[in-house]
């Protein structure tokens, strides 16, 4: 679905109650809103930024200011200016980054938007000053994909009144919050829409919806969805993450998108072409791993997350390569010991840039027998990290930690650079396991 037919017939602000805005021009009426005096609601991710936070950001802010469905749209949040402030959707990073995603350039697509149309925290710098009390009042935050504030969104100031997430409970937001949604599910997306088609957000007619003007945006926000449903699942195929409302969040929206075909309308990655669910996942998620013209630290820098604990400052990188890949990157012209160096100059560099006292490299990838693997690198930083890594093995049977699978010379240079690197034998330990279990040998230390 191009982007110019999906705003055909985009309704202006007013014009009709009963019409819902192309994304689009939801996230312009976002943008102005951003600007005007007044508290603010943000539906904010976590700082990694990747596909589930993308989607399930704008999905939950979409769908709480206008709702799909409703026959009385004058009683909605942002339905008509000046009624209802509408609930803003902020992408925690720096605008610059937006580059290093390459893969929401056709999701944003899908729905009918482009990149330049998201709120990053450079917006909130010109008009505003968040974190200032004398500048600002510090907004209301709707959590979702993750359910502990850190880095740039702890750094807001402000009060976390929602949360819809599928990581560990870390037990910081308020049982009073509404939404309180932490379950384990492959794609926090699918808690999204779970809760918003209970919440009666998203009508579950899907025939009389998908019959009037606003079908193509409706599907577009559909096509949107699934995406990082279908990534982070892989395709519902890794049915170690896949949970029951993964599956039933999939059928739900290829309803949405099936019932627009019915019209004769094509939704697929060409005008002519009808939507495929494994075209779409395959599109997408070849994108993201491609990482093409990313540098050694643009690619550590992707997807990162960091904890603060009361022992130290965690920070942990994941990479969708070897890291024989970010080696070469780190040093193309010397793939040998001295690119191993090169890459720990360039992790010790990025650790102490963000004043950490251990930083984690995980990478996933697969070798020349197509077997999934993954590598889990460790760097300390200070000298307590240094004495935890010493006995980080035989605390961490849960992982599997093997020899790492590289050549004398880079495994000598990752003892001299006072590193570790294994293969990670359990591989269904993401970093959403991975980061609580090192977090609690920490607390244990």
């Amino acid at each position: 679905m191009s982007t110019s037919q999906s705003q055909v017939n985009d309704p202006a602000p007013g014009d009709d109650p009963m019409r819902i805005p192309s994304l689009h021009r939801f996230l312009g009426l976002a943008k102005s809103a951003l600007r005007q005096p007044g508290k603010k609601t943000f539906v904010v991710g976590n700082e990694s930024v990747d596909l589930d936070t993308l989607t399930s950001s704008l999905l939950l802010s979409y769908l709480r200011s206008y709702p799909i469905g409703k026959t009385d749209r004058s009683q909605i949040s942002g339905a008509i200016p000046g009624s209802h402030p509408l609930t803003i959707p902020l992408i925690p990073l720096p605008r610059a980054d937006l580059r290093l995603r390459p893969e929401f350039i056709p999701v944003l697509q899908s729905a009918g938007a482009e990149v330049d149309d998201l709120i990053t925290l450079d917006d909130l710098e010109a008009p505003v000053s968040y974190g200032r009390a004398e500048a600002q009042e510090p907004p209301d935050l709707i959590l979702v994909d993750h359910n502990a504030p850190t880095g740039a969104v702890k750094a807001l100031n402000g009060k976390v009144i929602g949360c819809i997430d599928h990581h560990v409970d870390e037990g910081v937001v308020s049982n009073d919050a509404e939404p309180r949604i932490v379950e384990m599910a492959g794609n926090c997306g699918s808690l999204v829409l779970d809760w918003a088609v209970k919440s009666g957000l998203w009508e579950e007619d899907q025939a009389r919806l998908t019959s009037g003007e606003d079908a193509w945006t409706v599907a577009g926000l559909a096509k949107m969805a699934m995406a990082s449903i279908l990534v982070d699942t892989t395709n519902l195929k890794a049915k170690e993450k896949v949970k029951e409302v993964d599956e039933w969040a999939v059928g739900y929206l290829e309803s949405v998108i099936q019932a627009v075909e019915t019209r004769g309308v094509r939704l697929g990655e060409a005008d002519s072409e009808r939507y495929g669910r494994d075209r779409w996942h395959k599109l997408v998620n070849g994108i993201k791993k491609e990482l093409k013209g990313l540098s050694a630290e643009e690619m550590l820098r992707k997807d990162y997350k960091e904890w603060e604990e009361k022992d130290g400052k965690v920070g942990i990188a994941s990479v969708v390569k070897p890291l024989a890949e970010i080696i070469d990157r780190a040093s193309p012209q010397t793939r040998d010991e001295r690119g191993m160096e090169a890459l720990a100059h360039i992790s010790e560099a990025f650790a102490k840039t963000r004043g950490l006292d251990l930083f984690v490299v995980m990478t996933t990838f697969k070798d020349t027998h197509k077997q999934f693997r993954r590598e889990l690198m460790l760097m300390a930083i200070s000298e307590r990290m240094q004495s935890l890594l010493g006995g980080f093995q035989e605390k961490s049977e849960e992982l599997q930690l093997e020899a790492w699978q590289a050549d004398e010379r880079m495994t000598a240079a990752v003892r001299h650079m006072g590193m570790k690197v294994w293969m990670q034998g359990n591989t269904s330990w993401s970093r959403k396991q991975v980061a609580p279990f090192i977090r609690g040998l920490l607390k244990d230390a």
